[in-house]
Parts: C-alpha cells; sequence; structure tokens
C-alpha cells in the first residue's frame, strides 16, 4: 500500500508540472540614441542577453535586432526562466551596451548612450577642517582631458558643486592636506597619494551624484 501512496503522488506531481502552459513573450523596443550629441545609433546589429548579478552565474539568448536609420529597434523574446539574483537583459553591439534591462517585462524607451555627463559633488565630514590649518585637495580629469585641482579651505558638508566629464566613469582623488595628496608631474597620474572616488557616469541627459567623506 505504501508503494502505491507513492506512485500516485510522483505521477500528480508529473501531471501538475506538465500542464504549466506557454510563456509569455515580452518586448524591448525604443530608441538608442547619444543624449549629448542627439545622434542616433542607425543600423546596429543587436542581440540580447539575460544574465545576473553572480559572475559565475547563468545566461541565455534572448534574440537579436537591428536599429533603423532613427536608432529605433523592437525585440521579442519568450519568458526566461533566469529572473532571480538581480536579473536583468543587456543589448550590445559592436559598439554599444545597454545593460540593467528588466527581465521579463515589456520596456518602451529611449536609450542613452552619451559621451558626455554631469556629477554633482557632495562632502561630508565628522573632523571639520580648521582654518587657516586644514586643507582639502579634489583632483579630477575634465571634458578636456586636464587634470582639475580644488583646493578648499572651509568645512562643507553636504553640496559642494557639479562637474562635467566623460562617460563612462571618473576618478575624484582627494585628501586632506600635502602630505596625504599633492601634484607630481613626474607621476603616471600627476598625484602622489590620496583617496580614490571611483564615480560611474550615466551620462546626459541624467546626472549622477558623488560623495567624499573626507
Amino acid at each position: 500500500m505504501k508503494y502505491i501512496a507513492y506512485f500516485i503522488l510522483i505521477f500528480i506531481v508529473a501531471c501538475k508540472n506538465n500542464n504549466s502552459g506557454p510563456k509569455a513573450t515580452y518586448t524591448i523596443k525604443g530608441c538608442i540614441m547619444n543624449g549629448t550629441t542627439g545622434q542616433v545609433y542607425a543600423n546596429q546589429a543587436l542581440s540580447a542577453e539575460v544574465h545576473t548579478r553572480q559572475i559565475t552565474g547563468p545566461t541565455a539568448q534572448l534574440g537579436t535586432s537591428t536599429t533603423d536609420a532613427s536608432g529605433n529597434f523592437t525585440l521579442s523574446y519568450t519568458q526566461t526562466d533566469i529572473n532571480y539574483s538581480e536579473a536583468s537583459v543587456r543589448i550590445s553591439s559592436n559598439f554599444l551596451i545597454i545593460d540593467n534591462i528588466p527581465v521579463n517585462k515589456d520596456v518602451d524607451s529611449t536609450f542613452y548612450i552619451s559621451s558626455l555627463g554631469n556629477v554633482k559633488i557632495y562632502l561630508y565630514t565628522k573632523n571639520p577642517l580648521e582654518i587657516n590649518k586644514d586643507t582639502l585637495f579634489i583632483s579630477y580629469i575634465d571634458i578636456s582631458g586636464n587634470n582639475v585641482w580644488d583646493t578648499i579651505y572651509k568645512t562643507i558638508n553636504g553640496y559642494y558643486k557639479e562637474v562635467r566629464v566623460k562617460t563612462p566613469y571618473d576618478n575624484f582623488w582627494y585628501g586632506r592636506g600635502y602630505n596625504q595628496i599633492h601634484q607630481d608631474p613626474n607621476h603616471s597620474l600627476g598625484i602622489i597619494g590620496g583617496n580614490l572616488l571611483y564615480a560611474h557616469i550615466t551620462g546626459d541627459p541624467y546626472i549622477d551624484n558623488a560623495t567624499l567623506n573626507y
């Protein structure tokens, strides 16, 4: 009797799994353009892949498409089972990558891949700068490729300024006083010492934030 009951249970579960029904179809569509120049990415052969945040996590090809002369495209795919571990869709060509697109959802958007972008810098500290004794130095590369140095004498806790830099990232080096950081033209980076803030720059028309805890 125990053997028969076990067999019936397996049969019921198997039947249930086979009646899941057809999977849904989702569509990603929109226009791909450079938000800085307004130029569209025309005639791009695109491929879509789903992946997770795990470095060695599973991936799967979802489909292909091509942008038209106006940068528009449509790509449809069948519902994927890779929908865990912060899974997302990546669309790429030989010249571009669009990442973090929601998986198993219809998406209709303008996708910006920009040359330049703005970032708002915020400064925070628990140890105020001593007037005439303490100095905060910040260094970064501007859109012309020049190494910019900011010298700050007064304590700032909050918004400092907004700068324009190249995408997809910029490095902000900072430190308090000459002993922590200073300029050296003989060094490969032109900088000796300092703390590094690696800032991702999304690009126009978006504005990113960067926080320096000094």
